[in-house]
């Protein structure tokens, strides 16, 4: 894929204006649904679940904003039990001096399920 004079193309299927402006106002130009040669692709999380389960591969110069399973990250209860999950990654490998840089996990509920234990405490 060719980026023209720095001109960046991008794609999207929501229509926002504050995106729209935003990238015109950086010179970026918009490419139809059908045209596959874009740098950027602002989309909505389902249109990115198609975009990965299709046989759709992205090349060096293209970006998305949303990835796959992006709510392990995003979302703090998920991050939370992801960090967890690697430290008994690492305690399980005899690496627990690497454990120690994973104190920063702040304590997380996940409301209104967790409700009854906390009225208990």
């Amino acid at each position: 894929m060719e980026i023209v004079r720095n001109k960046l193309k991008f794609k999207t299927d929501l229509n926002k204006s504050v995106l729209l402006e935003n990238f015109e106002e950086r010179g970026w130009t918009e490419v139809p649904d059908s045209d596959d040669n874009w740098n950027m692709y602002w989309t909505c999380v389902n249109s990115v679940r198609d975009l990965f389960y299709s046989s759709t591969k992205l090349n060096d110069r293209q970006l998305i904003n949303h990835f796959p399973n992006y709510y392990e990250l995003t979302r703090k209860d998920y991050m939370a039990k992801n960090i967890k999950k690697y430290k008994r990654h690492l305690l399980k490998d005899n690496r627990s001096l690497n454990v120690d840089y994973l104190d920063f996990i702040p304590t997380t509920f996940i409301l209104p399920s967790i409700i009854k234990i906390l009225k208990i405490r």
